[in-house]
């Protein structure tokens, strides 16, 4: 069974996707900083909360916007960022049979780790967990589309490197029974909504779907009053949550 739901933060750092079928997935390491594996930086790096002057490392992150769909901790804790419906900020310049521009149609997911230490049991048997669980979900990926950082951009990235082993992931892989299909539709549903301050939207999904959905309906509203009429028309549900928020 999975460790625990995956943990849902809304990253700004997404856009729409381009018309074309998400049939990739790209497998990342990262560590914040380099060497050290809390999740902290990490989360506040993707949420565009970084402290640049928390490590003298981070100064060349300073106004850098990256983020990836999936964050798979040392304990094999999934954290998502983006709905796998939009394009994250990944996988930067890079390339795949040709097609240039691996973010229109991939999924990325940041593993914590770096060159010089072993990825831990827990994260191969969850981020295999997370790909099947994507490969269920989205009809167009296969589980021989699954690649490494350094695949698609061999002159710019190592990742995940040579302390990933592939042989030991595919083993995982093919363990596999019990899904996380749940969760990430959850999270899509929730962000497609539209309207959503992202780190309000982080803060409050933690609460459960019924209550980030009353938020998402406020939100909108707030934001998108002109919309109003035809976006309560169209959801009658959200209609009803909204008569119990206090204005």
């Amino acid at each position: 069974m999975p460790k625990q739901p995956i943990q849902l933060l809304a990253s700004p750092h997404c856009n729409t996707r381009p018309n074309t079928p998400i049939d990739l997935i790209v497998l990342h390491a990262i560590s914040l900083p380099d060497g050290e594996f809390g999740s902290k930086h990490i989360t506040d790096f993707f949420l565009g909360n970084l402290d640049t002057s928390a490590h003298p490392s981070f100064k060349d992150l300073e106004g850098v916007k990256v983020s990836a769909h999936f964050v798979v901790a040392r304990d094999g804790n999934i954290t998502q960022f983006v709905s796998t419906n939009q394009r994250a900020w990944h996988a930067g310049k890079s390339t795949w049979e040709g097609r240039d521009n691996c973010n229109d149609y991939s999924i990325g997911i940041e593993i914590i780790g770096d060159e010089r230490q072993p990825f831990t049991r827990q994260q191969y048997t969850e981020t295999a967990r997370l790909c099947r669980s994507l490969i269920a979900q989205h009809p167009t990926l296969e589980k021989h589309r699954i690649v490494g950082h350094q695949d698609i951009a061999p002159t710019r990235k190592w990742d995940p490197g040579t302390q990933w082993d592939w042989s030991r992931f595919r083993r995982s892989f093919a363990h596999i029974k019990h899904l996380h299909t749940a969760d990430i539709k959850k999270f899509s549903d929730l962000l497609l909504a539209g309207g959503v301050d992202h780190h309000r939207f982080s803060a409050l999904a933690s609460g459960g779907c019924c209550f980030a959905m009353n938020y998402l309906a406020h939100d909108f509203a707030r934001r998108f009053d002109h919309h109003l009429a035809v976006f309560l028309s169209a959801n009658p549900i959200i209609f009803q949550s909204l008569q119990t928020l206090q204005w």
